[in-house]
């Protein structure tokens, strides 16, 4: 992503000659090699921390405008599918589930079973009253 996008054209403008000022600094200050001078060290220093900062700054931008991206793109994939299924377009097996018998209540009091029991097949409970 450009620094055009993030910031209107005379921002952008701004930090363009603030990053080349701050890199002909820099190379002044470095063009007999190190400077000797204690102050002059701190300052180049400070000034290639600003050019570092800058650097991370745009890549965090970037990477972090990649991932929306991405995202937007996973949403959008998403929402296409969701579009393609509605409800009631689910197609069964049609098998009707058989519970197993085998499995025998030894336990149970005289009678407590026979309390309110109805006979129902699967298509009785299955319709709707």
């Amino acid at each position: 992503m450009s620094t055009q996008a993030l910031f209107n054209e005379e921002e952008a403008l701004q930090l363009k000659d603030t990053q080349s000022l701050r890199v002909r600094i820099m190379n002044e200050l470095t063009k007999d090699g190190i400077p000797e001078d204690k102050e002059d060290r701190q300052f180049l220093l400070k000034t290639m921390e600003d050019i570092d900062k800058s650097v991370y700054t745009k890549t965090r931008i970037k990477v972090s405008n990649k991932a929306v991206d991405e995202q937007k793109d996973s949403n959008k994939i998403i929402a296409e599918l969701l579009k393609k299924h509605t409800v009631g377009t689910h197609v069964g097996l049609g098998v009707i589930p058989v519970l197993d018998t085998k499995h025998q209540v030894t336990d149970a009091v005289d009678g407590e079973t026979m309390i309110g029991l109805e006979s129902l097949t699967y298509d009785s409970f299955t319709q709707t009253p």
